[in-house]
């Protein structure tokens, strides 16, 4: 960040069954208000021929709560555990959890190898090794609206494995690093 300025540098970007992984960065021009901060990106793109100028007005809804899981972080492993059967299911997937908020993205490949694009957010709240996700909103249906609990394991401050129980008896196990800045 610079004066007014924040950089942001774009590393991957889904959308549904598209992915970029070819980086971007845009200058974002930040005006605080009384609620939040506008951002102004100039030149974000071009719309037959003419260049797009974007503007975004954001409300803090934070909790101001803190916890050993803010910042952004990385899945490195995913197993979904169902009766005897055990699968990998390692994704792309980021998360970040700050100000009591929680948000998540990745893409998987289905069985044809077609890439799909998902997200959410919401709320979390961490109380030792117990973690609550509480989803606002989701490109899954089954998720919207919807509470997680989860058991927390930390590997220092850099790393965590997450294990959740779902509705329909699996279990998933999700390890996490810590993206660096």
């Amino acid at each position: 960040q610079s004066g007014d300025t924040v950089t942001e540098n774009m590393f991957y970007t889904a959308n549904d069954t598209s992915k970029y992984d070819k980086p971007a960065s845009y200058n974002l021009m930040i005006t605080k208000t009384d609620k939040g901060y506008s951002q102004f990106i100039h030149n974000i793109g071009v719309m037959n021929g003419d260049s797009m100028d974007l503007t975004e007005t954001y409300d803090h809804t934070g909790s101001g709560a803190t916890s050993d899981l803010d910042g952004a972080w990385k899945e490195t492993k995913r197993i979904l555990i169902n009766g005897k059967d055990t699968t990998d299911q390692t994704s792309l997937q980021y998360k970040m959890y700050g100000d009591g908020g929680v948000i998540w993205a990745h893409t998987w490949p289905d069985s044809t190898g077609k890439t799909h694009a998902g997200m959410g957010f919401g709320t979390f709240t961490l109380s030792g090794t117990k973690l609550k996700e509480s989803m606002k909103a989701s490109t899954y249906s089954s998720v919207r609206g919807q509470s997680f609990d989860i058991e927390i394991t930390m590997d220092g401050k850099d790393g965590f494995t997450q294990t959740m129980k779902h509705p329909d008896g699996t279990v998933s196990i999700e390890t996490y690093t810590r993206l660096k800045k």
